[in-house]
């Protein structure tokens, strides 16, 4: 399956359910997918202008 991301993307789909469905503090999985977390945050839209 060939799967086109946005060129910003930083997570993919895999990722992306990994971290819902983890129990993990947010910081510990972004710092394991190298993304910052506003982007492993349930409530992304809360982070945007900070």
């Amino acid at each position: 399956m060939h799967l086109r991301l946005h060129k910003n993307a930083t997570t993919t789909p895999r990722i992306r359910a990994e971290i819902q469905v983890s129990k993990e503090p947010m910081r510990v999985l972004a710092q394991r997918f190298g993304v910052s977390v506003c982007t492993t945050s349930p409530l992304e839209e809360a982070c945007i202008g900070s």
